[in-house]
């Protein structure tokens, strides 16, 4: 009898241990497991904010290469108070390409006060020999201004006689000059 008692309290003590050291086992893995998770969390938003950071630098980087650049696309739009200027840059074409430039429809536009862009607005005709309208296309084309040119058309007007005159052309088209409204 004196052993089964004995040999009873070994078991139940051995299960008692058992059982503890299974509720210690499971706390401790649950504690690290939170741990390891928190620890996780935590390095995520180190690696988030040192990306943050780094994009930062990036954005100024950026915006101190860019100041010319900034300076120079001002240069391509007329102030909305000088569109005249962008009006006598057009009728200039006239002289440097040797051909009639005519500019009809003439119109100003605000624009919005939110995006502060407008534009000036033109019907062009150019009327001279072929390289003499080709010249003066080039040259609008090359305005050191934004501009859209639109609805290009081109017509021969008069033939020319071989070897005494030249053919004499006809070239339309729109063109809008952007403006810029000062703040």
């Amino acid at each position: 009898m004196k052993k089964h008692s004995i040999q009873s309290t070994v078991v139940a003590f051995s299960v008692l241990a058992f059982l503890v050291s299974t509720g210690l086992y499971a706390y401790m893995y649950g504690t690290t497991a939170d741990l390891v998770k928190e620890t996780l969390d935590a390095r995520k938003l180190v690696m988030a904010s040192q990306a943050a950071r780094a994009q930062g630098k990036e954005v100024v980087r950026l915006y101190e290469d860019s100041s010319s650049k900034r300076e120079q696309l001002l240069s391509f739009f007329v102030p909305a108070e000088n569109a005249v200027d962008a009006i006598l840059a057009m009728e200039s074409i006239e002289d440097d390409s040797g051909s009639s430039v005519e500019l009809s429809y003439i119109k100003s536009s605000p624009g919005d006060v939110k995006d502060r862009i407008g534009k000036v607005t033109s019907v062009v005709m150019v009327k001279g020999e072929w390289r003499q309208v080709m010249k003066a296309l080039e040259l609008f084309e090359t305005l050191s201004y934004q501009k859209s040119i639109k609805n290009v058309s081109i017509g021969l007007i008069e033939a020319g006689e071989t070897g005494k005159s030249a053919s004499r052309w006809s070239l339309t088209f729109d063109i809008s000059i952007a403006t810029l409204q000062k703040i």
